[in-house]
């Protein structure tokens, strides 16, 4: 599930269509970005910036893009991959 509160109200996003969120902006604005690039045909997007858009961008793309496996800590391997990609190198604002 994906919770984000709204003007100090609790909206949660449930099912396994919603796979990532970052921190903005609101996560409807994050999946209208998500079909744009899909619509346009492109791989990773726009997603070669560190701000919040650009990282939904990236790892929307590459959770879809990693191999799936039935092996629990390959998986737990994988989805760390895509963490790491997706995130901010620290002192980086």
């Amino acid at each position: 599930a994906i919770v984000e509160y709204i003007d100090g109200r609790q909206v949660i996003h449930h099912g396994r269509e919603y796979q990532v969120m970052t921190n903005s902006p609101i996560f409807d604005k994050q999946l209208a970005i998500t079909e744009y690039w899909n619509q346009i045909g492109g791989a990773v997007g726009s997603g070669q910036h560190h701000r919040a858009a650009d990282r939904f961008v990236r790892a929307s793309f590459y959770i879809n893009a990693v191999p799936k496996t039935a092996d629990p800590l390959e998986a737990v391997a994988v989805v760390l991959g895509v963490v790491r990609n997706a995130s901010v190198p620290y002192g980086i604002t």
